[in-house]
């Protein structure tokens, strides 16, 4: 595990300790999915921006941010060859 993937788990622990869902673990959780595709690892990425979406959503709605966390979501699903997941975002 690098450096910056330790650092925002460590991250998500502390925003977790304050509340599922909330917009600091939505932001960890979409930070960690961009950290773990560009580590090669686009399952594990995929994951971690699902988990964004749902905790933005439950937050806020679909907003603007939301919006944006799916177009990255759709990105990393189509990279897995998830397109019917890429084309629900």
């Amino acid at each position: 595990m690098g450096i910056p993937y330790a650092t925002a788990y460590r991250a998500l622990e502390l925003a977790q300790a304050q509340g599922e869902p909330s917009v600091s673990t939505a932001m960890v959780r979409r930070n960690l999915a961009e950290i773990t595709e560009r580590m090669g690892a686009a399952s594990e990425a995929q994951i971690w921006i699902e988990e964004a979406c749902r905790d933005l959503e439950a937050t806020y709605g679909r907003t603007p941010m939301a919006a944006e966390t799916r177009e990255i979501a759709a990105r990393i699903a189509f990279a897995c060859g998830d397109l019917d997941s890429a084309q629900d975002h």
